[in-house]
């Protein structure tokens, strides 16, 4: 009789083990298996006779005899005895994990008592393998994994990998959301200063678990943190041997000793990775900081310790959007309470950035155009000061956009330029005037398109610009698909402008070949405020339905809403020689034809409805008029 296999197994038993006979013998029927006299819980014999196979029963641990009677209760009975030929060992048993919760960052250890846990005992949670040290056969410490709040499971296995390998059942233990957090946001581009490309456009998340929301090491926290950001830049876009990477600051010049840490590791990290690096401050402290024209600063701009030569140069432009601890537990504990600027920014920007992205990304950038400039539209008035909110929706649409074609950084951040009215010349991104668009292309590194954008809260209206025809080749509304498939993005003026009018073919009365440009009216009596809101987005939705059609529409930045005064050296058309000619700057930036119209949005009661009129912009004589409205099936026509 040869060995058993395998010669060791639980002394809770339940061990199956096999007996093979030496030299071929086959074994009857009736064969009885005992370990240290206590029979085996079963034995059977394979069909060829020549394996039995025997359950092992509960027994103290130790080495025992192991019995083998073939042919048991006939006169062909024999008897083998392996002396000390299989051990039992201590079978795994869990009685206690202290203490059941653990951190949702990981790094919690939780004492495991009970018996039995072999030298080779693996712990896995939910199936993540935890680190683990053995302190004795009835004491475990395991570290336990991140993992999302909520109850895991906490699994032992023994012996793994040998033939009595044992899982035992898993403990409950169950993770917390850790309290407190300090959260690092910066927004940041990587800006090629020779050409104004920009390479880079992305916004850092970096989270630390802290203790308490005292006595926080910020500096160390801020330091570890700084080389986490450095190390997501695509550097290899950098020439490490030829550029300086010049890291532009947009905190004011007295800078605090934590600021000073994050950006000493920024520069110390990037100095450890072969380049070379310097930092620069807005001039002006933080009143330039502040200011809506100061985040994103152009090759051209005037820094703080910037040498003359622009050549070989990379401007890696910063803003720390939220550098302190948000208290989680006040959220959970009063979840309707209006929530701190920089936690709603953590809760909300990294999503937003990402989906904007992904938007921007699928743009339909159906122009020859390689380069492009992001411009949020003039039309979109803020109040006070941008937000975070508004830079990251920018830097969101830049690295989509990115993808696809080279974005050309600008002058200023998200404000473009001061409001302007109907009696201003061509529409401008950087503050100044232009008298045509080729003149905005010199202005602008001879930049083939532009993008003008309008974010809203879920997505942006968007709309591109052929700088070489000043035509507007296509105006969209996009949004996260979460929204469209869930009924939450919601009607707008613009939709309805868009359905409306792509229903109603008003457009086919406008000549093949013309270049409408377009000039909204407010109709008598309108609130000026709340109809300019409206008719901004109605204005949008009859472009996309334009655009759409084959229409070549000039650009509506050229001109815009009457109602305010112009700034100071703008054209004037109540002075000569506009007086008697009030399209000439229509007829400058390519237009052939004006087509006015009044609209009046509507409302959830209300129909929305248009009166159009097609002017010749040589002489300003009306060709046709037509109208188009919800509460009608097709536009009609007016005889002039």
């Amino acid at each position: 009789m040869l060995a058993p296999s395998p010669a060791v197994g639980w002394s809770s038993g339940g061990t199956a083990v096999r007996l093979v006979g030496a030299e071929g013998m086959r074994f009857g029927a009736a064969v009885r298996v005992t370990f240290d006299g206590v029979a085996a819980e079963s034995a059977t014999v394979d069909a060829d006779g020549l394996v039995v196979i025997a359950v092992t029963p509960a027994h103290a641990t130790g080495a025992v005899d192991v019995r083998v009677v073939v042919s048991a209760g006939t006169p062909y009975e024999r008897r083998f005895t392996l002396p000390a030929a299989f051990t039992y060992v201590p079978s795994g048993r869990v009685d206690t994990v202290e203490p059941s919760l653990a951190r949702d960052d990981g790094g919690s250890v939780v004492r495991v008592l009970g018996s039995g846990f072999q030298p080779s005992i693996t712990a896995h949670v939910d199936g993540q393998v935890a680190e683990l040290e053995r302190v004795s056969a009835g004491e475990l410490l395991v570290t336990m994994p991140p993992h999302a709040p909520g109850v895991a499971e906490l699994s032992l296995v023994n012996m793994p990998g040998s033939p009595i390998e044992d899982s035992l059942p898993p403990s409950p233990v169950t993770y917390i959301a850790r309290d407190y957090r300090y959260h690092l946001l910066i927004s940041a581009r990587l800006v090629d200063v020779m050409s104004g490309v920009i390479l880079h456009a992305g916004l850092f998340h970096g989270v630390r678990a802290v203790t308490s929301p005292v006595d926080v090491p910020e500096e160390a926290l801020l330091a570890s943190l700084g080389g986490e950001f450095v190390a997501g830049l695509p550097l290899q876009l950098v020439d490490g041997g030829r550029d300086t990477i010049r890291v532009v600051d947009a905190s004011a010049e007295d800078t605090t000793s934590s600021e000073r840490a994050l950006f000493g590791s920024v520069l110390s990290t990037l100095a450890g990775r072969g380049y070379s690096a310097t930092r620069l401050a807005l001039e002006g402290g933080g009143a330039a900081a502040d200011g809506p024209f100061a985040f994103y600063l152009s090759p051209s701009l005037t820094v703080s310790g910037a040498p003359s030569d622009a050549a070989d140069a990379i401007a890696l432009a910063t803003r720390v959007v939220v550098a302190q601890v948000v208290d989680h537990r006040r959220r959970r504990i009063q979840p309707d309470a209006e929530r701190p600027p920089a936690e709603r920014w953590v809760d909300t920007l990294p999503e937003r950035f990402e989906e904007l992205r992904f938007l921007a990304a699928l743009t339909p950038v159906s122009t020859p155009a390689s380069t492009v400039m992001v411009v949020r539209s003039p039309v979109d008035v803020i109040e006070g000061m941008p937000t975070a909110w508004d830079y990251v929706t920018e830097d969101a649409i830049v690295a989509g956009l990115s993808s696809r074609l080279r974005v050309i950084a600008k002058t200023d951040g998200p404000l473009v330029r001061p409001d302007w009215a109907m009696v201003d010349t061509i529409g401008l991104p950087d503050g100044l005037a232009y008298t045509s668009w080729s003149e905005f292309r010199r202005g602008n590194r001879q930049v083939e398109s532009l993008m003008l954008y309008r974010p809203d809260e879920r997505g942006f209206y968007g709309r591109l610009v052929d700088t070489a025809t000043g035509l507007a080749l296509w105006s969209a509304r996009s949004l996260p698909a979460r929204y469209i498939f869930s009924g939450l993005a919601g009607e707008t003026t613009y939709d309805r402008a868009e359905s409306l009018l792509e229903t109603q073919p008003w457009y086919t009365w406008i000549p093949d070949g013309a270049r409408v440009a377009l000039v909204a009216t407010m109709p008598a009596g309108a609130d000026p405020d709340g109809w300019r809101a409206e008719a901004v987005l109605a204005q949008d939705g009859l472009i996309s339905a334009l655009t759409r059609s084959g229409v070549a529409v000039t650009e509506p930045m050229v001109v815009l809403y009457a109602g305010r005064d112009p700034s100071p050296g703008r054209t004037i058309h109540s002075e000569p020689p506009y007086a008697s000619d009030p399209w000439r700057e229509l007829r400058l930036a390519g237009a052939t034809h004006i087509l006015e119209f009044d609209v009046a949005p509507g409302g959830a009661e209300t129909p929305m409805s248009w009166d159009f009129r097609l002017l010749n912009a040589a002489d300003g004589s009306v060709n046709t008029q037509f109208a188009a409205s919800e509460a009608g099936v097709e536009g009609q026509n007016v005889a002039p």
